[in-house]
């Protein structure tokens, strides 16, 4: 472990990473007020036509049964939310890209000498502690304002396991920028390739939820497995979808490990 270079890293993104925390911590603010106010399930009633969009919006698979948990969900879910966060971790990644191989720090730190691999993985190591960080204010923050306003929210240890998913989604966004980031030296192209991607699989998720043509397509999106509302539910399927994204992670950090294995040749 690079202990120098980690205190590095940290002190040169814990800012960015608390404004993106305190902006979704704000938003999820406003939401669970907005949820007390008003009576949700008899607005959702008269939506009628738009549940459709709330359900996939929630990660709800079949009937939407509006509770709490799907509410919370649609937050955790919500596009602003999602931008901020995916955003967030596509920005860790392509500043390896870009600084570490595009600017040649790599290069310099190989005088001692260091592998890439190592290099990446100590990279790593300080993304996914900011963005565990991150996520696990979020939740507690929305657990205890939706406990605060006596909303009757699911129990802790949910609210554990769906902020565990949301982590795993996050972790996986960061892996695939890193592996995007193997193939090039720059970092807007790994902001630019990511963020049309997942803006893609996005659509893909929210109209293969309402148009069947398009359904067939919904497994190759990864926003298809982020269902933080079935967790706090407690369904079973939503440990299978962490598993998914946890697959996918160690394939894309595997062939990412190889890439800069044969940098190193």
């Amino acid at each position: 472990m690079l202990k120098g270079y980690l205190a590095f890293k940290l002190r040169q993104h814990w800012v960015t990473a608390s404004l993106v925390t305190l902006g979704t911590i704000f938003f999820a603010a406003i939401m669970l007020l907005a949820y007390s106010e008003f009576d949700m399930a008899e607005m959702i009633q008269a939506a009628q036509g738009g549940q459709d969009i709330l359900r996939v919006m929630a990660g709800v698979r079949g009937v939407l049964a509006w509770d709490i948990a799907a509410f919370l969900g649609m937050v955790w879910r919500h596009p602003l939310v999602l931008v901020l966060v995916i955003g967030y971790a596509i920005s860790l990644g392509s500043d390896f890209a870009a600084n570490e191989i595009g600017e040649k720090t790599a290069d310099l730190v190989f005088a001692r000498p260091i592998t890439r691999p190592r290099l990446l993985y100590n990279h790593l190591l300080m993304s996914s502690s900011l963005l565990l960080a991150m996520i696990a204010s979020f939740s507690l923050v929305v657990f205890l304002g939706a406990t605060a306003l006596g909303l009757e929210p699911p129990t802790l240890n949910r609210f554990a396991q769906a902020g565990g998913q949301y982590f795993v989604f996050v972790w996986t966004v960061l892996v695939l920028s890193y592996l995007v980031g193997s193939l090039t030296a720059h970092g807007k192209t790994v902001l630019a390739v990511l963020g049309g991607l997942f803006s893609a699989m996005y659509a893909v998720e929210l109209v293969g939820g309402m148009w069947t043509a398009l359904e067939p397509l919904t497994p190759f999106s990864l926003f298809t497995y982020l269902t933080p509302a079935g967790a706090l539910l407690g369904d079973p399927a939503a440990r299978g979808d962490m598993l998914t994204m946890l697959a996918v992670s160690a394939v894309a950090l595997a062939t990412t490990h190889f890439l800069m294995w044969r940098r190193d040749l």
